[in-house]
Formats: C-alpha cells, structure tokens, sequence
C-alpha cells in the first residue's frame, strides 16, 4: 500500500542541513511535541526560516475526534499555546505557500514514519495541490507504524490510529480503511492479554469503531467491550465509559439491561465512602436511571437521598468577619430613634437598600471576582437541600457559576444587612410613640395592601418587638406573597392556571414565576431582584419557600427583619403616578 512520492515535483527542496535536524530529532522522540522541541534547540529565537516550517509542523496538538477541543480548535489540529489575539503555530490555513512546500519536499526526502506520519497529515488538511489524497495515504500507513512503535506514548499511539482511521475514511479507500480497523483491534486485544497500561488504552481504541455506522463496525466489539469491563469496571466512572458504548451497539432491551447494571453499580460504590461520597455515588446512580427512563430505580435512589442528613456531609462552615466602626454603626442606628415620628422611622427604615445594589453593579462585582480568581469557578460545584443531603443545584459550566455567585452574593450583602435592619427595628419599637396596631394597620394600607392584610402585616411588627420572631415570620410571609399577586394581578401578570386536558384541577401560579414575571413592574430593578432573591431564589435566601414549606427551622431577628423591610417597601409601591412626592425623611439612603 505505497504511495509514490516524488521530490521532482516540488517547487522548493529543502536544505540537507535541516533534513538531518529533523532525522536527529526523530530518531529519539516518543511525541510530536518532542520533536518540536529538539529543532528549537537549533534556532532558540525563531529567526531561521529554513528551520520555521517544522517548528509549526510539530507544535500542532493532534485534537481527538470526539473532543470538545476538537469543535473549538475547527479542526483535527490546534494551537499549542495561544493569547489575546494571537496563537502558536498560525492555523493552517495561514502558513505561508513556501512552507507548505517545504513539508511537501521532507515529505519526500525522509523515511521516518513519525515525520511522514505529521507532514502528510498537514498536507491533506491543508488540501496542498497536486494531489493531497496521496499525502493522506502516506500519513494513514506512516501512522499504523507509529502506533507499532513502543518508544512511542502509549496514548499518542492511540490517537495516531484514531486519526489513521479517519484519513482511510476521508480518501474512501477500503482497502486501507480493513487494514486500520484490523489494527485496532489487534492493539485493544494486545492490551487486554496484557498486564496493560490502564484501560485508557482500549477504550481510546475502541470508541472510533463503536461511532461507525452499524454496517461498517467490525464484528467483536461488544465482545472486546465487555472484557474490559471485567479487566478494569472495579471503577464505575470506567464500567459507565464501557456501558455507554456498549449502548450503542445494544437494542433498546439491551440498554435498559445496562443501565441497570450501572445503576447497581454505583449504589454498592455508595457503599464504600463517607457521606459525601455517599451522596455524589448516588446522585450518579439517579442520573442514569433518569437519562434512561428507570423510574422505579429512579424513585428509589430519591428515597435514599432524602434519607440522609446535611449532618452525615461532615460540611464545615466558613465565617467571614467585617470589622465596621462602633461609632458608625451607633450614628446610624440613632437615625431610627431620632427621627421625628415613628411613620418617619419605619420610612427610613423601608429606603435602605435594596441589598445588592442594582443588578448590572452585582453583575460586573461578580464578573470582576471570576476574573481575578478563576480557579474557585472551574469546580463544580453542589448545592444541597436544607433539609437532607439531595442536590438542588450543580454549578459545572461557567455561566452556572455565575448565575451561582450572583445569587450568593445578594443573599450575604442581605443577611449582613439585616444584622442592622434588626437593630434598627428594635429601635423602632422602643420609641416612646410606638405606635399600637390599629395605627399600624393604617400605615400600611396602600395600592396593593388592603385592610385585612394590613391589619395581619401589623400583628407581624408586634409579635417582632415583642421578639417573636419566628412567630412574626410566620404571620409576615404569607401576606407578602399575598401582596406580590395583588401586584401581578393589578399589572395584568397571570396568577392563576386553569385545568389543562393533561391535569385535572387548575391552581395558583408558582411565587417564584409571578415574581420573575414582575421584572418589568418595578421602578427600581434592585428591588425586584431583591425581593426574588428573598422570598423564592432557591440559590437565593427563599424565606417563603423555606419558611412556608417548614425548612428553615425557627426564624431569628434577622431574617424577620428582612421580612418586615420588604412590608414596608410593598406598603409604600404605588402604580398611580404621584403628583407631588413627598420628600425623604432626613437620613435616607440612595435607591441604589
């Protein structure tokens, strides 16, 4: 299966003295990257343009076909390193014409199949004329040679066949396409008689074939498949790697038959670790029996999880400590008892904030910090329930992360301002002129409260200056939630769904919905993403959620407060336009 290769027909030879450099540098390598290496040894500062067409030839990374690196870099080749706005070596599509012939003139000058292996890539790739299916073919065979040679990395060897495979299949040439295939399985069965390197080795082997078509794919593979999960599946991330191609070459009996070992599989796995550990092998477990529809085993594993307690994870709490002027925070809080009247002091209590600030200031605060440190974020990242060990968020992709952080950092700006918000209420409630309920009552009644809800809005203040507070919490909660449909209703956001030919009874609108569905209601957007943060972000505070569905525990000063503010602000939202605003009390703080 040789192809002639000719000197003769190309424009530009290169000189002898760089042909031994590469033949030098071949003759020790055991990678591409190795070779790259040795020729800049000969011209550290990249000057020689003798030398320059093989510094790029050999710095290409070879990106497997099933990588994700692969789709960005556009092709099968790409960058070793790259910056902003530059990379090394240029794409190939941008290396000059002149090199280009001089890898087609190595090509034909040097017999070591790892260079014929590289340069007959890059000459099919780059679709060099005349001719570049016979460069291809010259790459396919030199490759099959670089995979016999075992000097070479074990790994690199595995994608050499790989990418041998491809080449075949691109210049349709069957006869070469048999003898790949052929390989390949020699290789992967050569590994499983062996002690082996590890069960990277077949694998890598083994998925190329699996992706054929089920007319093209070699007889045996599922045989080969399943030697390797006895040889190596003791690891159920590597059983998984075997389940899954296995899949592909199963009927739909088959499938379920393997997931279902892999689900049992990573249960006795579950077995074997500490809480954590416990947790993540079964979350796993629960992925698998959801993808493929196993919803006995499905609802089993959720049992399971909800069996376990936040105390089993053994999770250590991180504190920060803010260190904030005494005499500060003392001229702050006398604002409350100094003012004027107690309408005045709940007033400038109800303009502090929103907690947060605006969401486009959050947004770059939180774009600056995965700036500066990006490692924290390249983790993923688990959020669990606050009443078991069951997952409700997994931060993995960037955006999750930031979506994460966001709805962290309103929620800690929040908690840390209701340290004061309490303070600042109980303040309130000690002013000679606290007012009684009835007086209340009629603070709060505005456009969207009515008397009745006023009147339990008030009881909620008391039962806090009474330092009630998780009994405040209780009565607060369910009215703000009666406030924010008020809101919806009056802007014309739907509260309310209907019966549906697949559900029987209609009901009320999730809170959370109705709440991001407000967006647009509110005058000052740090508000509204505050109050969705508080009231029902499950990344977020959630107090009505927590509260309301009986996860939060009993309700403290803090929390409380943060419930009473939101009171306020709502008693204070008008949808009317407002002839004549009043002025701010003296002491209030900007919107934002």
């Amino acid at each position: 299966m040789e192809d002639d290769v000719s000197e003769s027909s190309f424009a530009k030879s290169v000189d002898d003295e760089i042909l031994d450099w590469i033949r030098d540098a071949a003759a020790v390598a055991d990678s591409w990257s190795s070779i790259g290496d040795a020729l800049r040894t000969h011209d550290p500062q990249g000057e020689d343009p003798r030398l320059r067409p093989f510094v790029f030839a050999f710095a290409y990374t070879l990106h497997e076909r099933f990588s994700s690196s692969r789709e960005r870099a556009g092709g099968p080749y790409g960058a070793m390193i790259a910056g902003d706005g530059w990379r090394f070596p240029p794409s190939i599509e941008e290396i000059d014409d002149e090199d280009v012939e001089a890898w087609r003139s190595a090509l034909a000058a040097i017999e070591q199949a790892v260079v014929r292996a590289r340069l007959g890539d890059l000459l099919w790739v780059r679709k060099s004329r005349p001719d570049p299916h016979l460069a291809a073919r010259v790459a396919c065979d030199a490759l099959l040679d670089v995979a016999e040679n075992p000097a070479w990395r074990a790994m690199d060897r595995v994608h050499g066949l790989s990418r041998a495979l491809e080449l075949a299949r691109e210049t349709r040439d069957a006869g070469r396409i048999d003898t790949v295939i052929g390989r390949m399985l020699g290789f992967a069965e050569r590994d499983l008689d062996s002690a082996g390197a590890g069960p990277g080795l077949p694998l890598g082997t083994l998925r190329p074939l699996v992706e054929l078509s089920a007319t093209d794919r070699p007889e045996g593979l599922d045989m080969l498949l399943e030697r390797v999960a006895v040889k190596y599946g003791s690891d159920p991330f590597i059983f998984g790697s075997v389940v899954e191609m296995r899949s592909r070459l199963a009927d739909h009996e088959g499938r379920q038959v393997l997931a279902r070992q892999l689900v049992q599989r990573w249960r006795e796995e579950s077995t074997k670790g500490d809480g954590m550990l416990r947790v993540h092998r079964l979350e796993q477990a629960l992925e698998v029996a959801r993808n493929q529809g196993l919803r006995g085993e499905a609802d089993e594993l959720r049992r399971e999880l909800s069996l376990i307690g936040p105390e089993e994870l053994r999770l250590e709490r991180i504190s920060a400590e803010v260190k904030i002027p005494e005499t500060e925070i003392e001229r702050f809080l006398d604002r409350f008892g100094a003012a004027a009247t107690w309408q005045e002091a709940l007033r400038l209590l109800g303009a502090q904030g929103p907690p947060g600030g605006q969401p486009e200031e959050l947004a770059d605060r939180v774009g600056a910090l995965m700036n500066e440190h990006p490692v924290q974020f390249l983790f993923t990242k688990a959020i669990v329930g606050p009443d078991n060990a069951s997952t409700v968020f997994r931060a993995a992709t960037l955006e999750d992360h930031r979506r994460l952080a966001l709805s962290e950092w309103r929620a800690q700006e929040a908690q840390m301002w209701g340290v004061f918000c309490a303070e600042a209420l109980v303040r309130i409630g000690q002013r000679p002129d606290r007012p009684d309920r009835s007086a209340l009552t009629q603070f709060l009644v505005g456009d969207l409260i009515e008397v009745e809800v006023a009147e339990r809005l008030a009881r909620g203040i008391e039962l806090f200056w009474d330092e009630e507070y998780d009994e405040s919490a209780h009565v607060v909660v369910p009215r703000l939630e009666r406030t924010v449909r008020e809101l919806a209703r009056q802007v014309g956001v739907p509260v309310v769904r209907e019966p549906r030919p697949d559900r029987e009874f209609g009901g009320v609108e999730a809170l959370g919905g109705v709440l991001r569905d407000l967006e647009g209601a509110f005058a000052n957007p740090g508000w509204h993403a505050y109050f969705l943060n508080l009231l029902a972000d499950p990344l977020g505070l959630n107090l009505r959620n927590s509260i309301a569905h009986g996860l939060h525990g009993t309700v403290g000063p803090v929390d409380a407060s943060l419930l009473v503010q939101t009171a306020i602000v709502l008693a204070g939202m008008s949808l009317r336009p407002v002839e004549n605003p009043p002025e701010p009390p003296a002491g209030a703080g900007p919107s934002s």
